[in-house]
């Protein structure tokens, strides 16, 4: 039994002796993350967070440029009305609301192809590729540059010249009473939401000056098995679409969220220590709940670098060791 096991170290020692250079590499890498995460959650962090954030629910002078904790069940500002005047177009309820203009167009484009398998047949390991072009149509808005020509296999694809027709993007913001989110997207994943269209009827109902004001022939054609309607004068090269959608909004959870004060409005960054992740919670968070949590999450965050350091500085010493031997 103590021959299998003399073996057995004897073919780590080996090991470790022909990928000392992989492990001491990896141990850096690991002392490096080690280091990182320690510096990130260093202990008094949660202290200085606790020392600047107020718990209200008022927007208040004295709390301008401070971290500040709000609870509640969000409703959207504007009671989720956005109106689109120019096409006459008005939803409820919205997040987002988007008319978009597209034209059809050539654009180049590439993609990798296997030009040898190489001795491996079953593994891309040592394939050789090269980048081919090729051509092909699709759909950009009307307004973008693009290039006036390209070229595939000795045959040219003129391009249409861009056509100025405005789009419109709509947003409405997350609300906590008075306070206003400033970037809503972070919420959204607590969200019900659901995409919408106009249907052919309500196009040609609301968009006829619209529709004439473009004056280039547009019809409105139901976009797809949603029936959400668009604007379109065929699919050939050059031609115009026209799309409407919006975003509208279901149940929302309580939430708290935390950031600083500026105006009415909440706005999340990392100035005052917090992380990306520890702006928005998915439930109702007190102050002290909240501050617990994180320093909870620091001190095992603390124990983790440790121990990367200690495992990192481990491999590298025992290389070393093995290397002196030698």
């Amino acid at each position: 039994m103590s021959g299998i096991f003399g073996m057995i170290i004897k073919e780590a020692r080996n090991g470790f002796r022909e990928h000392s250079k992989v492990i001491r590499i990896i141990g850096g890498i690991m002392i490096v993350f080690g280091i990182v995460v320690l510096f990130a959650n260093k202990e008094e962090r949660a202290g200085n967070i606790a020392d600047n954030l107020v718990e209200t629910k008022e927007v208040l002078p004295e709390n301008e440029g401070k971290l500040v904790i709000v609870s509640g069940t969000p409703t959207l500002e504007n009671d989720g009305i956005l109106i689109d005047e120019e096409a006459n177009l008005q939803v409820k309820n919205a997040i987002r609301y988007v008319r978009r203009p597209l034209q059809n167009v050539y654009v180049e484009k590439s993609k990798e192809v296997v030009v040898d398998e190489g001795k491996d047949k079953g593994s891309p390991h040592d394939d050789v590729t090269e980048t081919v072009y090729y051509i092909e149509s699709e759909w950009i808005p009307s307004y973008a540059d693009r290039e006036p020509w390209s070229k595939e296999k000795g045959h040219q694809y003129d391009n249409p010249e861009k056509v100025d027709i405005s789009e419109c993007n709509s947003d409405n913001h997350f609300c906590f009473g008075e306070f206003m989110v400033a970037d809503s997207s972070k919420l959204l994943e607590h969200a019900e939401t659901k995409e919408r269209g106009f249907t052919v009827e309500e196009i040609e109902n609301n968009c006829k000056d619209y529709i004439s004001s473009l004056g280039m022939n547009l019809k409105v054609l139901a976009k797809d098995s949603n029936n959400f309607a668009m604007l379109s004068n065929g699919d050939e090269i050059g031609n115009i679409h026209v799309e409407f959608y919006y975003r509208t909004l279901g149940n929302i959870k309580p939430l708290t969220v935390i950031g600083r004060q500026e105006g009415n409005k909440i706005v999340f960054d990392e100035k005052e220590e917090l992380s990306d992740s520890e702006h928005v919670y998915g439930r109702i968070l007190s102050k002290d709940e909240f501050i617990k949590e994180i320093s909870d999450e620091d001190a095992g965050s603390r124990k983790l670098g440790f121990v990367f350091l200690i495992i990192g500085g481990i491999g590298i010493l025992l290389t070393l060791s093995f290397k002196r031997r030698k």
